[in-house]
């Protein structure tokens, strides 16, 4: 356990868990009074948010050592041009059927069957592309596939997916619900959420201080689980 769970980490997981979880408190209310103005200021705070971070990726974080000392013309040489291109046109297509079919457009619809063919087929290349490495080299690909077959990798992901999950998307829809059932508006819906979005709020930081004290890391599933449900 000693090794496992160091002093900066422990320091680490309670701070960003606080961080978290006043985040998690904030968010709801803020975007309740977005929401009640004006929607569209739930996308438009997001680039005022990157604009004023921006400096701190510019001049902050350091670069990595290893590509610090490259020439910009020989990092663009060693690029996947090609898989990036196929994984901007993959997600464009993928995420527009998601969000476009029996909404927009009903599924039987030209338009969608055409939509959802693009997906497809950008999806096939892209795969075969970075699988068969055509035009980019293994250590080059934007895809670690290499990582697909990792059962610790597939193993921390399926925990992850499945914690947030858990986490965001009864705090998503439960505020819909108290919307369309109760006819809330949107900053009510928030309030009436506050109750589950502070209990979250104060285990999180509160799993990071007692974990590395209790251990029995197996049974921390189980029994966030439980509670949860």
């Amino acid at each position: 356990m000693p090794r496992l769970f160091s002093t900066s980490f422990k320091a680490d997981n309670y701070r960003s868990g606080l961080f978290w979880s006043i985040g998690r408190v904030i968010g709801p209310l803020f975007g309740g009074l977005l929401g009640k103005e004006s929607w569209r200021w739930a996308f438009y705070i997001n680039l005022l948010v990157c604009g004023a971070f921006a400096p701190v990726y510019l001049f902050i974080l350091p670069s990595l050592p290893s590509k610090s000392k490259t020439a910009l013309h020989a990092r663009l040489q060693h690029f996947d041009s090609l898989g990036a291109g196929l994984c901007i046109c993959t997600i464009i297509t993928v995420f527009t059927s998601i969000n476009s079919g029996g909404t927009r457009f009903p599924w039987g619809s030209p338009t969608m069957i055409g939509i959802c063919s693009l997906a497809i087929t950008f999806l096939t290349l892209f795969s075969a592309q970075q699988i068969f490495c055509f035009r980019t080299t293994a250590e080059d690909r934007i895809f670690p596939v290499n990582m697909m077959f990792n059962r610790n990798v597939l193993l921390i992901f399926t925990i992850g997916s499945a914690s947030s999950i858990a986490a965001f998307v009864p705090a998503n829809f439960i505020s819909l619900y108290f919307q369309f059932t109760r006819g809330d508006s949107a900053l009510d819906a928030a309030l009436r959420l506050l109750p589950m979005i502070i209990a979250m709020s104060a285990v999180m930081p509160l799993s990071g201080y007692l974990m590395p004290k209790i251990g029995r890391l197996k049974w921390w599933p189980i029994a966030g689980t439980s509670i949860a449900l």
